[in-house]
């Protein structure tokens, strides 16, 4: 919220994500800014995906600028957490009705 509270709303998203790896480095955290996860089918590259920020290699964190969250933006987060094998709390899912696999 720092960020926010500082910048103050109505700037683009990569203004608010810049200064919050700038927060996040103070704070001594690794930042991958930006990083590109390839999606393979049938041992072909198909696509990427690329989350604004990667913390500590642990979380994904996608600034939006946007008056309130929709299932695309919540389908966005459950494809980049998919594909990296990160696993899902089965009843977070629930609670959000997502399917996880397991």
């Amino acid at each position: 919220m720092k960020v926010l509270n500082t910048l103050k709303p109505g700037l683009s998203e990569k203004a608010y994500e810049n200064a919050l790896v700038i927060e996040l480095k103070k704070q001594r955290h690794t930042i991958d800014q930006q990083r590109r996860f390839d999606v393979f089918y049938d041992g072909i590259l198909v696509d990427a995906l690329v989350p604004d920020l990667l913390v500590d290699g642990l979380v994904v964190v996608d600034p939006k600028v946007v008056t309130e969250f929709t299932d695309t933006h919540l389908a966005q987060m459950m494809g980049y957490l998919r594909h990296e094998k990160v696993i899902l709390d089965s009843d977070l899912a629930e609670l959000y009705g997502v399917t996880t696999g397991n």
